[in-house]
């Protein structure tokens, strides 16, 4: 996020970030409530609000005259937040915001305004050709314990950092997985057994002083933490290994520790609870 920008300033910051590839990063076009509420999130009412005191970030669709709404990634629009009466307005060119609040009545609620000198956050995204809809992609469902759980492996060459591991599961739809049970957690980590000295893959939550957070929103009720664990860093995973490892044995407990974005690990997404 930046300070307060029109759309266009917005577009190009995204399109020009410091050591990125240009038009590798956009703003964001979220697939779903739960990603757009994520993305509301990260706005600060005391910092990112316009003059009437209303928080606003940009969206990556525009659209010209009557014709459909479109992805500034070049993706489709998959899902939509339109307050009433809004998304339909026939400007020779719209483009739209999702509000933070309103006089206590819009949250997260998109509008349709026309591309003029208004400045809200911008929020850049990186952009993928992985869709929810490329039909290689795919999520599988299944009870895991007592719960029925739909969730996407990457695969066991597809190991990423938690930045990349993060991005890919957003790109569709999704959120890196957070286990819910010791079944949960399990299952994932005999997915990944390589029956080598070390397997690890990503949860999907972020701490900041031994305080976790889940990724996808949703309430911390399970941990798995092995002894010491927790306590530090900000980004954890889950570790199986036949090596002499501190704090050990390790047969899938959560370890944490800082991110680098250097390390790798598998890759789990989980679909966003209905």
């Amino acid at each position: 996020m930046d300070d307060l920008q029109t759309h266009d300033v917005a577009v190009a910051s995204c399109d020009g970030l410091p050591g990125a590839n240009p038009g590798e990063f956009s703003l964001p076009v979220p697939a779903s409530q739960r990603e757009n509420d994520f993305y509301l999130s990260l706005l600060d009412p005391d910092t990112d609000a316009d003059s009437n005191g209303r928080s606003r970030y940009w969206l990556g669709i525009t659209k010209s005259g009557n014709g459909a709404w479109q992805a500034d990634n070049n993706g489709a629009v998959t899902f939509t937040n339109w307050n009433a009466g809004q998304g339909e307005d026939d400007r020779a060119f719209s483009i739209a915001a999702a509000m933070l609040k309103n006089n206590g009545e819009w949250l997260g609620e998109w509008l349709d305004i026309p591309n003029d000198a208004r400045k809200y956050v911008a929020i850049c995204t990186r952009k993928t050709t992985v869709s929810t809809f490329d039909p290689s992609v795919t999520f599988t469902e299944e009870f895991i314990g007592d719960d029925l759980i739909e969730y996407h492996y990457a695969g066991g060459e597809n190991k990423m950092t938690f930045s990349d591991a993060r991005q890919y599961c957003s790109n569709l739809g999704s959120s890196l997985a957070t286990p819910d049970s010791v079944a949960e957690n399990n299952h994932y980590a005999g997915l990944v057994d390589e029956y080598t000295p070390m397997s690890r893959f990503w949860i999907g939550v972020e701490g900041l002083s031994g305080t976790w957070a889940r990724l996808d929103l949703e309430n911390m009720i399970f941990n798995h933490w092995n002894s010491g664990q927790g306590n530090t860093g900000n980004v954890a995973v889950s570790t199986k290994t036949s090596l002499e490892y501190p704090d050990g044995p390790w047969n899938g407990e959560w370890e944490s520790f800082d991110n680098d974005d250097a390390m790798v690990a598998h890759v789990f997404c989980r679909a966003f609870a209905g």
